[in-house]
């Protein structure tokens, strides 16, 4: 497994202190609280913003990145195509098995008295965790890991962080739905990428470290 660099111990420390943030705002407020607050501040700015923005949380965006990761090494787009199958395991044994009567914000709020964008699609159960969520910090913390660089890592954190508010906003998923999401996402994430590099060691595997650039220069 490689060196821990100092870019990863800051973007662990920004994820940290995200989690602090998360920590406050579900002791500070009800679900229903924070949820009718960003639901308050809607603009159409905010509506096309966060429409737009929540997309990258959708599992397809790991089925883009594995096929862009081949051209770097087929190890990365290996490890991502098993986290992309990880997620969707978990995600479906917690919305499915364990937490099959955790409603939605739109359950719960008449629709008379919020904002709901328009386009929006109306869910009411299977709400923990956010599989948006989950998806996009797997994304980011895979991009921090492979490339650990500062703007790629400052930039996937904050957009990951866009997408669990944007769920929130949308009225998706309330907010402790988002929060544990994101640390099942980076979770499974680290502990996958210490498996298979540590204990199984594909990194020293010469195949896997070849890429699809590389074989398509050698034709």
């Amino acid at each position: 497994m490689r060196k821990i660099s100092k870019q990863l111990i800051y973007s662990g420390l920004i994820f940290c202190f995200f989690l602090l943030i998360g920590a406050y705002v579900l002791t500070a407020f009800s679900s229903i609280e924070f949820t009718l607050f960003l639901n308050s501040i809607h603009s159409p700015f905010l509506d096309h913003l966060f429409l737009w923005i929540t997309l990258l949380g959708d599992g397809s965006l790991i089925m883009v990145l594995s096929f862009l990761l081949l051209f770097k090494k087929y190890y990365y787009s290996l490890i991502s195509i098993i986290l992309l199958i990880n997620s969707g395991l978990l995600a479906y044994i917690f919305k499915k098995m364990l937490f099959v009567n955790s409603m939605r914000p739109l359950f719960y709020l008449s629709v008379s008295e919020i904002h709901i964008p328009h386009g929006i699609h109306f869910y009411y159960k299977n709400a923990f965790p956010s599989g948006h969520a989950m998806t996009v910090f797997v994304v980011a913390s895979l991009l921090i890991w492979i490339y650990q660089n500062h703007i790629l890592s400052y930039l996937s954190l904050l957009i990951a962080g866009l997408v669990c508010i944007s769920r929130v906003y949308l009225l998706q998923h309330f907010f402790i739905d988002v929060y544990f999401g994101a640390i099942l996402g980076v979770l499974e994430t680290v502990l996958i990428i210490w498996l298979f590099e540590t204990k199984l060691n594909w990194k020293s595997n010469s195949r896997l470290n070849s890429s699809l650039r590389r074989f398509i220069q050698n034709e």
